[in-house]
Order: structure tokens, then C-alpha cells, then sequence
């Protein structure tokens, strides 16, 4: 067999390339010569091979998960309120709400930034839909404070 490289490399002081490289031969091994194995060499490499393994790893199986049925309510009913006064943060604010069938009434209240109280008052039906009524209480006058004491020391 002969084979051919094609390595293009340019001479600094040439555009061309260098002419194309020489073709090289290759030649088959030479055969080699093995000693015949002994007859009980012949014996041993001719006996069945045994294995163990271990059992294969049990597969484990999950049932398909079974569609939940959801009661239905024909007429649902709740209560529920909650408070928070922190006077720390300053985090005043309250809610209720109830439902009868599909009616659904409440309201929520919190401290604005200027003191006053604000209070949203509302309810839903299939009938009037949602309805809010806002109600702002009068700014209460803001705490007085003293100014801040810097205290020096040299």
C-alpha cells in the first residue's frame, strides 16, 4: 500500500508552497512464529467458562396515581378575621369576611401613612357583582417629637 501526506507549509521567502512531500510505503509484519501449547494448556482453554452474577435488581413498580374527586358545595359557607396592631412598626390593620351560598361580604381597614383609618367595605354576588365603598377617617395631628440630643465628646 502507499500512502500519500500533503503537508503545505510556505517558505518565509516564497508565496508557494514546498513541493508536495516524497510518497511513503508501508509494508505488512513479518509473520511471527508461536510454540504449539501443551495438550493440557489445549484442555483448560477448551473447558466451559462458568459465571456467577447476582440476580438481577427487582423493578420497582408504582401504581398510577388515582383522579381525586372534589366535593362539591351546592351551598358553601365561612367566617374568618384577623388583626394586627404593632406599635413597634407601626402595622395596624384588620380584616373580616364571610360567605353565605354565593354571597360574600367584607371588609378591611388599615392606618394610613397620615394617621386617618382607611376602610373598605365590599361584597360579591352573581346578581350586583363586586361592590367596595371607601371610607377615610379625618388625619389625626402627627406626635410630636423632640429633636434629636447630639451629645459630643472631646
Amino acid at each position: 500500500m502507499i500512502y500519500r501526506t500533503s503537508c503545505v507549509t510556505t517558505s518565509p521567502h516564497s508565496a508557494w508552497p514546498s513541493p508536495p512531500p516524497s510518497p511513503i510505503k508501508l509494508l505488512p509484519p513479518s509473520p511471527t512464529k508461536l510454540p504449539l501449547p501443551s495438550p493440557t494448556t489445549l484442555l483448560l482453554l477448551a473447558a466451559p467458562a462458568v459465571a456467577y452474577h447476582a440476580a438481577p435488581a427487582a423493578v420497582a413498580y408504582h401504581a398510577a396515581p388515582v383522579a381525586r374527586v372534589e366535593e362539591f358545595n351546592a351551598h358553601p359557607q365561612y367566617e374568618y378575621n384577623y388583626s394586627v396592631a404593632d406599635g413597634h412598626t407601626g402595622d395596624n390593620k384588620s380584616q373580616q369576611e364571610s360567605r353565605d351560598g354565593d354571597v360574600v361580604r367584607g371588609s378591611y381597614s388599615f392606618h394610613e401613612a397620615d394617621g386617618s383609618v382607611r376602610t373598605v367595605q365590599y361584597s360579591a354576588d352573581d346578581h350586583s357583582g363586586f361592590n367596595a365603598v371607601v371610607h377615610n377617617s379625618a388625619p389625626t395631628a402627627a406626635p410630636a417629637h423632640s429633636a434629636p440630643a447630639h451629645y459630643y465628646h472631646h
